[in-house]
């Protein structure tokens, strides 16, 4: 379910920022998400040794730093990678196209 939920590695790779560590809800308005989908996309990375999440789905109590590879061998690297471009292909429709405002470091 990680390799065909293109969420999961969305979601994976932006636990590592501090902001989104804390507060995971913090990712429903940018990716789309609703919060249900949130907390299964969240509950297929615990299951999957990516995180460990406390008794509220949307605590994280650690990310890890294990990162899947998986080599072009692999029997659902070509539909995960199909999956994942048909995803952002999608959403490119959807992308406004202002440059993002950046907030002031310090």
């Amino acid at each position: 379910s990680y390799l065909l939920n293109p969420y999961c590695m969305l979601v994976h790779a932006a636990l590592f920022m501090d902001v989104f560590e804390k507060n995971p809800k913090r990712l429903i308005v940018p990716l789309g998400l609703t919060e249900v989908k949130l907390k299964e996309v969240l509950l297929i990375l615990e299951k999957n040794d990516f995180l460990e999440l406390g008794k509220d789905p949307f605590q994280i109590k650690e990310v890890k730093t294990r990162y899947p590879h998986y080599g072009p061998d692999h029997p659902l690297m070509r539909l995960h990678q199909q999956v994942v471009k048909n995803h952002l292909i999608q959403r490119l429709g959807t992308t406004n196209e202002a440059p993002c405002r950046r907030r002031p470091r310090g």
